[in-house]
């Protein structure tokens, strides 16, 4: 097996390891953030998020790199398709244990922030449904359809300057 391309390999998933864990502490901040029905921070947050999945992006591609190199060194056939399976197949020494492991690590890594990340899914959609129903609901108020009363009493249709909604009980 080509030692500097496992070695190059493990480094990027170890990478990528510090990168998803940034992400994660991203998502908590995140989750606080939609907890507390907010969007005060929740754009740096974002912005931060998007940096992080561009980093672990190139160490994808850099893992991609190795793996082919391996596969090479190993004479798997159509290296370039070759799956990390493959080569731990072919290799069944200490350096694919070596490989195994940093992968499982990532693997348990990614489980984690799985579960943080469906949930905060679910607390934007709400947020993103309270919002347009508080849009349709204002819209309706001001529509030039929509009947007011001016605080003489007198019956109007909504206009440019707002509507007045009175109500009794």
């Amino acid at each position: 097996m080509d030692i500097a391309a496992k070695e190059n390999y493990i480094t990027a998933v170890k990478k990528q390891c510090a990168l998803f864990e940034q992400l994660k502490a991203a998502m908590e901040e995140e989750k606080k953030i939609l907890i507390k029905n907010s969007s005060d921070g929740l754009e740096d947050v974002i912005k931060s998020k998007t940096a992080l999945i561009d980093g672990i992006a190139g160490g994808e591609k850099l893992k991609a790199l190795c793996l082919e190199r391996m596969a090479e060194s190993l004479k798997i056939r159509n290296p370039s398709k070759a799956r990390l399976s493959d080569v731990l197949l072919a290799e069944q020494g200490k350096d694919s244990l070596e490989i195994e492991a940093a992968v499982e690590a990532l693997v348990r890594l990614l489980e984690k922030i799985s579960g943080t990340n469906a949930g905060n899914i679910r607390m934007i959609k709400n947020f993103l449904n309270f919002a347009g129903f508080s849009k349709r609901l204002m819209e309706s108020i001001t529509s030039p359809k929509q009947i007011t009363y001016s605080a003489g009493g007198e019956k109007g249709f909504g206009g440019k300057d707002g509507a007045k909604l009175d109500l009794k009980i």
